[in-house]
This record gives structure tokens, sequence and C-alpha cells, in this order.
């Protein structure tokens, strides 16, 4: 199946607070159907960026194409460079551009789009997989990787230094599988992962925490799977896959579970949890998989 880009320009003419009884809204609006005969390289979109100057870029199946709001241009790079499917595109603070692939690794463009760099491996030769970027609020550029671990790119030496989990190690990162990034207070780092709970880590030590689940321990995270990731001021919200959804208090380090309840037409409606989003009024927005 084809997938087309559609773009929504909107304008809400009623404010509303999201609850668990959501109201019918009006809406100003128009959208505007862009496909390959508006220039797109492909109609398999995987992700959407906008930067700082209002460009929009779209990633796509045959890589990367920039809307200016009239057209599509898309970023050429030499036939050496070629890597087909893009899946996330991310400006940092200096204006450099990453785009991640689902097999060929993360491509680093600078500025003008003149020069190139592409980053394969981590530092222990693994190849990345579905990997992700992520810039601190100290200017740090992250590489999340599905397999490969945690990775620190410094880009002006094009030194990697990556973490791995290790089983002989107590305090590694607790999976090797990660989904998500986020900063929380303090400048900590907090990894969403696939099998590792919810982990923490100090990117001024360098050392991890790992929050798992423990059956004996009915205080510990109630699930591993923890696959979306949002701050909320000393607070984290965490979807686990599977579990629910997870309120994770970063000073008193507890953990309060909301899950869905047949009985409970209040409760959760799913909880094959993945995305979570917090607007601006602090309504937390929850996507499911059923």
């Amino acid at each position: 199946m084809s997938l087309r880009l559609y773009i929504f320009i909107s304008s809400l003419l009623s404010t509303f607070l999201v609850n668990t009884n959501v109201q019918s809204q009006s809406y100003d609006h128009r959208i505007i159907n862009a496909s390959i005969q508006e220039g797109l390289s492909s109609e398999y979109i995987n992700s959407i960026y906008q930067g700082k100057d209002g460009f929009i870029w779209v990633s796509t199946k045959r890589g990367v194409d920039r809307y200016d709001g009239y057209k599509f241009t898309p970023i050429e790079l030499p036939d050496s460079l070629s890597f087909g499917a893009a899946e996330h595109f991310m400006i940092d603070k200096s204006g450099r551009k990453y785009i991640s692939t689902e097999n060929e690794g993360i491509i680093v463009i600078n500025n003008d789009l003149t020069s190139w760099k592409i980053y394969k491996t981590n530092a222990f030769g693994e190849k990345f997989y579905l990997p992700s970027i992520f810039e601190d609020s100290k200017n740090n550029i992250w590489i999340l990787s599905y397999g490969q671990g945690l990775s620190h790119l410094d880009v002006e030496s094009e030194q990697l230094t990556s973490y791995v989990h290790s089983d002989t190690t107590s305090n590694s990162i607790g999976d090797n599988q990660i989904y998500q990034m986020v900063e929380g207070p303090n400048g900590m780092l907090w990894l969403g992962t696939e099998n590792g709970g919810l982990v923490r880590f100090n990117p001024e030590t360098r050392e991890f925490k790992n929050y798992q689940n423990d059956p004996k321990d009915k205080l510990s995270i109630p699930g591993n799977k923890s696959y979306g990731l949002v701050v909320d001021d000393d607070k984290i919200w965490i979807s686990l896959y599977l579990t629910g959804l997870c309120l994770f208090d970063i000073e008193k380090e507890t953990f309060t579970l909301f899950s869905a309840d047949d009985d409970d037409p209040q409760s959760l409606s799913s909880n094959f949890l993945w995305p979570l989003d917090l607007d601006e009024d602090k309504g937390l927005w929850i996507g499911t998989q059923d």
C-alpha cells in the first residue's frame, strides 16, 4: 500500500482540555495532498521534521526531501553515499543535518550540504540498525540504535564512544535495544528500551542506573518494555508496552501504574501503548496499537 503525505493546516477555534471524554471540536483547516506528482521522492513516508527556518524535511524510502511551502527538493548525495530509505532526520543547534537509515548508519551533512560523513558502525564495529539521533541541552549528539546500544558522537573529532550491555558489569546499560531518549532535570538522560526497563544515564560521569521489573518487588517498575517516554517537570511518563501507562517520580524513585480495565470506562482503552506526547496545556496524548 502506498502512503501519501498530507499537509494539514488548521487553527483551533475552541479551547479544550485533553481528558477521557473528548468533546466535539470545530476547526478551520485545509488539506494539501502531496505525492510523487508534487515532487516527493517516494510516497512511503517514515518521518517528518520541521527546522527552525520553517522548512519541512520528509524522510522517505528513497531519501530526504525538503519542502519550502511550494515544492519538494531532494537532498543530493554522491553515489558513494547512496543510502536508500531514510528513517529519521534532525538538524542540530549548529545547523548540521543528520539522516538515519535502516541499514547504512548515520549520515552527517554540513550546513550548506556540501560535505558528508557517514557512520555505519558503533565503536565496537557493530553495524547500526534503525538508529536515531538525540541532541541534549549541552549540544552532545547521541546515537540510539536497535541492538547496538548507545553511542556518543563527537562531530568535530569524528570520534564515537559506545556503551553496550555487559552481563559481567552491573552498572552497564540494561539493554542494547533503545527506542527513545529524553532529558530530565539536572541534565540526566533517560532511555526507553525493549527489555531493559527504564535507564538513567549521567552524561558527565557516564554512569548508568537501570530500573527493571522484579516480580518479587512490588515497588519496582511494573514492566520492562519502556517504548515511550515524556518528561513532565520532575516526573516521567512511560508507556510500558503490554503493561500500561506508568508515572515515575524522579526524586522519590517511585512508579505509579495506570492499566486498561474492562470494568472501568475511565481507564485506558488498551495496554498496547507506544508513542506519548505532552502538549502545552499538560495534556498527555497516548498512542496505542489496538
